[in-house]
């Protein structure tokens, strides 16, 4: 019996234990959630966080890639001779078809050997978050696609509704389809934008370069001869013309006999240089003006040539955007009166010893020889220009 009695007294937490109560194990498991809640939020934002960057430079290199495309002249070439992905850049390819002007196509883009970069009028054509090129755009994978469009910009103000060779702009639009993964604090698409402006044809440098040569010293006679007083410059050679856009070429250096004094152009883009000298004749400017193809009149800032003994230099320099073939004249005016006292003079230029001071006849320019001493070399107006495009 005693036996017994001592068995019972026996407890499950004997007097000076350490051990836990079950609310104390409840409460440490409930601790330990709670961490490995805040643990496993952290390692999600973190995730998550890490997956934008690798998606912002994944995204980066893509419209990188895309800008060099645009703006190399074998992809741009490529791409613009498929008639199938870009059937509106008719007028970037050989025959006689124009752009409609300030109208947005989409744009695709292929790489010089025809594979594809991006084809933006595919709706479906996207990336994924790393960068991979998708056709389901948009699911929970293909998140990513460019609004990628160009648009044909033709000369004229207001500008023209078509044309050959226009400017051309391209813009692209990021759009973004979120899809199972969110990127934290949003994705701002607008830092991914697009806008690239360049000429119709690969870039190019082809120089045109004539001029008129003087062969006496008898001048071009005054800038007032004639209605409505605007004197037409001479030009008589040309000198460099590697691309064949110079149209009115003769034999050797010689423009054509029936075409010269003018300038004929291939359609194209232009980056051009003219001059011209003035002598004695007061006020003075120069034009630029076409007599057929694309409409085109440039002026000169106004020089002045003093009577008493000034000369002057006339310039223009501007860009020529033209559709079709073109034809030139440089034209000259000035305040030249021939009765005024200083211009009263009449002298045999060609006598020796003559100074031909005072002689109307030099009014649009003033000739000085040449390192042979005589005029064979000396030049008046020059025409400078560069195709672009």
């Amino acid at each position: 019996m005693r036996t017994n009695k001592s068995i019972s007294r026996l407890s499950f937490r004997p007097t000076g234990s350490a051990g836990f109560g079950l609310v104390e194990v409840m409460i440490a498991a409930a601790m330990i959630s709670i961490i490995a809640l805040g643990i496993g939020t952290l390692i999600d934002d973190m995730m998550k966080a890490q997956k934008k960057t690798n998606t912002s430079a994944a995204i980066g290199a893509i419209r990188a890639r895309i800008i060099a495309a645009v703006q190399n002249g074998e992809t741009w070439t490529a791409s613009t001779a498929d008639a199938t992905r870009n059937p509106n850049m008719g007028c970037m390819r050989p025959g006689v078809l124009k752009c409609n002007g300030a109208t947005p196509y989409p744009l695709s883009l292929k790489n010089a050997a025809g594979d594809e970069i991006y084809y933006g009028e595919m709706a479906n054509h996207g990336f994924t978050y790393d960068g991979v090129p998708c056709k389901d755009y948009p699911n929970n994978a293909c998140v990513f696609r460019w609004n990628l469009t160009w648009t044909g910009i033709c000369p004229g103000t207001p500008p023209s509704t078509d044309c050959r060779s226009p400017a051309v702009t391209v813009n692209g639009v990021l759009e973004y389809s979120p899809g199972a993964l969110t990127l934290p604090g949003g994705f701002n698409t607008a830092s991914y934008k697009i806008e690239i402006r360049r000429g119709t044809s690969a870039i190019r440098s082809d120089p045109v370069t004539l001029s008129y040569v003087m062969s006496n010293a008898n001048g071009e006679n005054t800038c007032l001869d004639g209605a409505p007083n605007w004197r037409t410059r001479k030009l008589n050679r040309w000198w460099l013309d590697p691309g064949g856009n110079l149209l009115n070429k003769g034999t050797g250096q010689n423009l054509d006999g029936s075409k010269e004094d003018r300038v004929e152009l291939r359609a194209g883009t232009y980056n051009c240089r003219i001059q011209s000298p003035a002598f004695k004749n007061g006020g003075n400017r120069l034009r630029l003006v076409s007599t057929s193809g694309s409409t085109v009149s440039v002026q000169s800032a106004p020089a002045t040539a003093a009577m008493n003994g000034g000369s002057a230099v006339l310039l223009i320099e501007t860009t020529l955007i033209l559709d079709t073939d073109t034809t030139f004249q440089i034209e000259q005016r000035c305040d030249y009166n021939p009765d005024h006292p200083l211009a009263t003079q009449s002298v045999d230029c060609t006598a020796a010893g003559s100074t031909c001071s005072n002689t109307p006849a030099w009014s649009l320019g003033v000739p000085v020889k040449d390192d042979l001493g005589g005029y064979g070399s000396v030049t008046y107006t020059t025409v400078a220009c560069t195709r672009t495009s």
